[in-house]
């Protein structure tokens, strides 16, 4: 029983907090778990994408556009695409609707690429 406390992993526990949060709603709670998890894992791109979807459900665009521009390096084509639409929402809040429909254009590209490919693997 003790060695199981030493071997759960508490990034996994933050996340599934994090995850009912949004779910629920309580986005200032997921947010404070979702920043913590950020921290304990900078490379979690999943917690990166869904905090910065957090603030811009909090207004805070400006916030989740930083942390967006700071994710450079996505190697999942879901995380890509969804990381391309957040991008979309957040310039389109700002009023920056060429940048808004240059990602609109990306998610849509990367979309098609995805439904094409799983075409082909039938």
């Amino acid at each position: 029983m003790i060695n199981n406390l030493f071997t759960f992993d508490h990034r996994q526990a933050l996340a599934l907090q994090a995850h009912l949060c949004l779910r629920y709603g309580h986005y200032e709670h997921a947010a404070t778990l979702l920043h913590a998890l950020s921290y304990l894992d900078p490379h979690n791109t999943k917690a990166r994408l869904s905090l910065a979807y957090v603030w811009l459900a909090q207004n805070k665009t400006q916030e989740a556009l930083a942390l967006l521009e700071q994710q450079i390096d996505i190697a999942d084509k879901n995380l890509l695409m969804v990381s391309a639409l957040l991008k979309a929402k957040a310039h389109n809040k700002l009023g920056n609707r060429h940048k808004a429909d240059i990602y609109t254009r990306v998610y849509l590209a990367s979309s098609e690429r995805m439904r094409l490919a799983q075409e082909e693997t039938l």
